[in-house]
């Protein structure tokens, strides 16, 4: 479901510390049955953790 650039972007809006509902709604599902919808928000937190991130804002 999640292409290498929706990965990148996620992943770049998160270490920012945005808010993954938000994340969820500015990705939009490039192919597939739900192609042009936005991921679920529970996709994107295993999106993230999938791909090691943890899902929280690092704190620095």
């Amino acid at each position: 479901m999640f292409d290498d650039d929706m990965l990148a972007y996620a992943r770049a809006l998160r270490e920012r510390g945005v808010p993954v509902p938000d994340i969820a709604a500015k990705l939009v599902i490039p192919s597939g049955k739900n192609k042009g919808r936005h991921p679920s928000v529970a996709s994107v937190y295993r999106m993230l953790a999938e791909s090691g991130e943890e899902g929280e804002p690092r704190s620095g």
